[in-house]
């Protein structure tokens, strides 16, 4: 599988050139080092999937992780059932 800068999956905003970092992550195992890697390969938003079941782990590695604590970094987390919700509303014409 090819990742740019080594996300999973990389959103641009044409509007200001700002780059999103998509994390799909089924366990909490790689968090750490994926959110440390993210960081310094120059995202400043961050958004994880990860299964409900496995949305308060994650959180609390992220709270654990120091390169998190930037003011200009945004994470974000989300079951995937959230995601998979959102995505059912959403226009597709």
């Amino acid at each position: 599988m090819f990742e740019f800068r080594l996300a999973d999956v990389v959103a641009f905003n044409l509007r200001n050139g700002s780059l999103l970092a998509i994390e799909v992550e089924m366990t909490p195992r790689n968090i750490l080092g994926n959110l440390r890697r993210n960081i310094r390969n120059g995202f400043k938003s961050i958004l994880i999937v990860t299964p409900r079941s496995q949305v308060e782990s994650v959180q609390r590695l992220v709270d654990q992780c120091p390169d998190g604590a930037a003011d200009d970094l945004s994470v974000h987390i989300i079951s995937d059932e959230h995601l998979k919700a959102y995505l059912e509303i959403l226009p597709t014409d």
